[in-house]
């Protein structure tokens, strides 16, 4: 195995992550363009023991918006690189990752889910000028964030 080492493992709030060593494979090369991931979110009862043990871990920066929001930067960086929050219901959700993908047309998106067996959620979330944002669900039963934004540099 020359590409580079992975282990899955499970944080002591439940959710699953994998971490990826590079050999020769830098595994994602890029984000930012549509139909890559975007955003990635820990859904916990508990979204600031959570963002505080990833911030210990891996060396990163806490940094709490509210007590339902929490953020990680890595030190010096302008922006968050991942979130923490309450799950939608915290009384059946189980602590997870969540994937959000960049979409260039949401309804487009939503449609093609739909036509392939998947469902989302409705209506859509207005970000503002961060965008708009839906769950999506594969009918194998995997929850994806669906993200449009304009990163043009006319949006």
């Amino acid at each position: 195995m020359t590409l580079g080492k992975q282990s899955i493992l499970v944080d002591p709030f439940g959710a699953q992550i994998g971490l990826w060593e590079l050999i020769t494979f830098i595994g994602m090369g890029f984000m930012m363009v549509p139909g890559t991931p975007f955003w990635f979110e820990h859904l916990s009862p508990n979204p600031a023991a959570a963002s505080q043990f990833y911030a210990e871990c891996f060396g990163l920066e806490a940094v709490n918006y509210d007590d339902h929001y929490w953020a990680i930067k890595v030190p010096g960086a302008e922006t968050d690189a991942y979130g923490f929050s309450f799950p939608k219901d915290p009384e059946s959700a189980e602590c997870t990752w969540l994937v959000s993908i960049l979409i260039g047309d949401l309804e487009n998106a939503l449609n093609l889910f739909k036509d392939s067996g998947g469902c989302t959620d409705e209506p859509f979330t207005d970000m503002g000028e961060m965008g708009r944002f839906n769950d999506a669900s594969t009918p194998a039963g995997v929850t994806y964030g669906l993200w449009e934004a304009d990163f043009s540099e006319n949006g």
